[in-house]
């Protein structure tokens, strides 16, 4: 109802006071009951002011987040209960002051850098899903790995245990596919990287590694 209510005093109208004035209205109505009182207000939460986090996945899920004065995006996201990961992308929507929503994706990094939109009331933040590489073929454990900014083709192999005993290494695929959603196939000869002969190969998100089986 815009007021706090105190022992003594009872009701003190709170409603558009900073907390400098609120402190001194207490004071103020605290000096007919107490000598010299002192007071200071701090606001530990917004209760009226949230933001929204929806958390993609194979079980998506949204939670509401009750701001407090400092609050950053990393801690909003820390109490929706999301560790993100290197590289990991998130997209924050705000209303600016002409009432438009605009969207911003930023990377796990990103999220504290001076510019970046403070998490104000209303805003959404949708966690997008970690994006993935992936390994087939002859390696020990055909998988998929979290992609983070240099991953290389050597890495993921590791990753994956490691060759198998019939594995190709002349003869490595990496299927990419690119943001305007053309597909490449790239020949990669593992064994001139092993030998310095050519660099190593960094990896993109979505990347399919395929290690093909020898020829005898």
């Amino acid at each position: 109802d815009g007021s706090i209510n105190m022992p003594l005093v009872g009701a003190i109208p709170a409603m558009d006071a900073t907390e400098t004035e609120l402190a001194a209205r207490i004071v103020a109505v605290l000096g007919d009951y107490l000598e010299s009182p002192s007071t200071s207000v701090t606001i530990r939460s917004f209760e009226s002011q949230a933001a929204y986090v929806n958390i993609t996945g194979d079980v998506p899920r949204a939670v509401k987040v009750s701001l407090r004065p400092g609050m950053t995006l990393t801690d909003v996201v820390s109490e929706a209960g999301v560790a993100l990961l290197p590289g990991q992308r998130i997209e924050i929507a705000t209303r600016g002051p002409d009432g438009d929503r605009r969207t911003t994706t930023l990377t796990s990094a990103e999220l504290d850098q001076a510019g970046t939109p403070a998490p104000g009331d209303g805003a959404v933040i949708t966690v997008l899903e970690p994006a993935y590489v992936f390994i087939r073929g002859e390696v020990d454990r055909p998988t998929r790995f979290n992609h983070r900014p240099g991953l290389t083709l050597q890495h993921v192999i590791t990753l994956a245990g490691g060759l198998t005993e019939w594995a190709g290494r002349k003869d490595i695929r990496i299927h990419r596919t690119g943001p305007d959603g053309e597909t490449t196939d790239l020949e990669v000869n593992l064994k001139r990287i092993e030998e310095g002969k050519d660099a190593d190969i960094v990896l993109a998100p979505g990347d399919l590694v395929l290690v093909q089986r020898r020829v005898l």
